[in-house]
C-alpha cells in the first residue's frame, strides 16, 4: 500500500525525534566508566564533555555512585583492604628507593615529571603482590587545570582499592599522606581546580597516564630514557624484594599479576 505524503512526513518527524533524543542523551550523560577504552585520551574526553555542554559535576557524581556500587570478582585473593592495610602501602611508597621522597633528585632533577603516575603504578603492584584481587584495584584520574602555590598542573592520578571496612574505595595516595575514601580524595583536588570543572575518571589499573596506553615497554613507554630508569629500577626492586606469606594480606597468593 502506498503511503500518503502526510503519513511519510509523520514517520519522518518521528524518526527525527528518536534521533534527537538519542543524541541528547549522549550529550548530557557520560559513558559508564567500565565502557571506557584503556587507551582513551582523558583530556579529549573532558574537552568533548565541555564542548557538548555536559554537566561535569553530575558526571562526577554519577561516576562515584557507579564505582561504589561495583562488585569486584575475586578468586583466592582478598576483595578489599582496611584503612590500616592501605596505610601500610602508602608507607612503602614513602620509603621505597624509587618512589620515596628522597628519590626525586635522581629521577626528576628538574621537577618537571612529578611521577604521580609512577607512584600509582607502584601502589598497584604492591597491592597485587599483597594478595588483593585484580578487580578490586583501579586507577582514578582528575583532569583539568589545577594550581597549588606557584605550581600549575593538568592531571593527577592515584591507585584506588576496594575497602573492606566501609562501603567504598580507598585512595592509596601519598600526596595526601593517609588513605581516604574516594569522595574525600576528589574533594581535596577540587580545591586545586582553577576553573571549577575538574573531571574525575576511573579506569582499569593498568592505564599509565591520561593520554597514555596500558603499561608497556615500547618506545615512549615505561622504559623511555626520559624517565631516567625510574620504572626499570622499580621492577628490579620487586624482583629482589620478595614478600613472606606473613606480610601478605592473603598469605597463599603467589604471582604478582595473578587475578
Amino acid at each position: 500500500m502506498k503511503q500518503s505524503p502526510l503519513g511519510l512526513k509523520k514517520q519522518g518527524l518521528y524518526l527525527c525525534a528518536i534521533a534527537f533524543a538519542l543524541a541528547y542523551a549522549a550529550r548530557v550523560h557520560a559513558a559508564s566508566w567500565n565502557e571506557m577504552d584503556i587507551r582513551a585520551d582523558l583530556y579529549s574526553m573532558r574537552g568533548q564533555e565541555l564542548y557538548n555542554g555536559q554537566d561535569i559535576a553530575e558526571n562526577n557524581r554519577r561516576l562515584i555512585d557507579e564505582i561504589n556500587n561495583f562488585k569486584p570478582t575475586t578468586k583466592h585473593r582478598v576483595d578489599g583492604i582496611t584503612s590500616e592495610q592501605a596505610q601500610s602501602i602508602i608507607q612503602k611508597i614513602n620509603l621505597n628507593e624509587v618512589t620515596g621522597f628522597s628519590a626525586g633528585r635522581k629521577y626528576d632533577p628538574k621537577g618537571i615529571v612529578g611521577f604521580c603516575f609512577g607512584r600509582a603504578l607502584y601502589a598497584h603492584l604492591e597491592l597485587l603482590r599483597h594478595g588483593v584481587a585484580k578487580d578490586s584495584i583501579k586507577k582514578v584520574f582528575v583532569v583539568g587545570p589545577m594550581r597549588t602555590g606557584t605550581i600549575d598542573w593538568q592531571f593527577h592520578v592515584t591507585t584506588i582499592a576496594k575497602a573492606s571496612d566501609h562501603a567504598g574505595w580507598y585512595a592509596v595516595d601519598n600526596f595526601i599522606g593517609r588513605p581516604v575514601p574516594l569522595e574525600e580524595w576528589f574533594k581535596k583536588f577540587q580545591g586545586y581546580s582553577t576553573d571549577g570543572k575538574l573531571r574525575m575518571f576511573v579506569t582499569e589499573a593498568n592505564k599509565i597516564g591520561p593520554s597514555a596506553w596500558e603499561y608497556n615497554t615500547k618506545p615512549g613507554g615505561l622504559m623511555d630514557p626520559f624517565y631516567n630508569d625510574y620504572f626499570k629500577d622499580m621492577f628490579e626492586y620487586f624482583k629482589k624484594n620478595r614478600l613472606s606469606p606473613e606480610e601478605k594480606f592473603f598469605p597463599r597468593c603467589s604471582k604478582v599479576f595473578a587475578s
